[in-house]
């Protein structure tokens, strides 16, 4: 499987019907870094077919709910799992992190702090300092779609969330050529630059 063109077919074709968030997380799984992602989905409903069977035809499974979120996977039993979990009235938070490739530790940390207070928690996290390496993973550029993690992470220096980085980060060097990861590779240039000059 050619990571690129692929990518660059969901670029050009359904990335139009997600928020900029979703670019990292279909690029993580494609990487094979996270098993399976959920997101929004703002085609038309019946605009919403074309997107599913789009991913079909590119070797995913899909599954959109009545709230227009997308659950996708190459997995179909993965895909089936994140459904029944994130469906449940039990709260499910490091299991289903973990569906969607989180580290066990920042799965931990959400589930201690409850789903319903994530969003305080990343807007805490976001305002602290992260050293070094570990501006890789500070998700403050997840919403604009160029953070390099797809999950809030548990510390600012948690190495299972910044190995997850660097590896993305790693595939972005090497392809920085293409334009549609001009975003990433500013970022990377940004942190690695503010690195050098220390």
């Amino acid at each position: 499987m050619n990571i690129l063109a692929i990518y660059e077919k969901y670029a050009k074709d359904i990335a139009p019907f997600f928020p900029a968030s979703a670019n990292i997380d279909f690029l993580l799984m494609l990487l094979e870094l996270k098993p399976s992602m959920r997101t929004r989905c703002v085609a038309e409903k019946d605009m919403q077919k074309s997107v599913v069977e789009w991913l079909k035809e590119n070797g995913f499974y899909a599954w959109i709910d009545h709230e227009n979120y997308i659950y996708i996977s190459s997995i179909q039993s993965t895909l089936e799992k994140v459904i029944a979990l994130d469906t449940s009235t039990e709260k499910q938070e490091s299991k289903i992190g973990e569906l969607f490739g989180y580290p066990r530790c920042c799965c931990k940390k959400i589930q201690g702090i409850g789903e319903e207070q994530i969003d305080a928690y990343e807007e805490a996290i976001s305002q602290e300092i992260f050293p070094l390496f570990f501006k890789l993973i500070d998700p403050k550029n997840y919403r604009k779609g160029t953070a390099f993690i797809s999950h809030v992470p548990c510390s600012t220096n948690c190495f299972d969330s910044l190995a997850l980085a660097q590896q993305f980060g790693f595939f972005i060097h090497k392809n920085k050529h293409s334009l549609l990861f001009s975003g990433w590779v500013k970022e990377l240039d940004k942190i690695y630059g503010a690195l050098i000059c220390h």
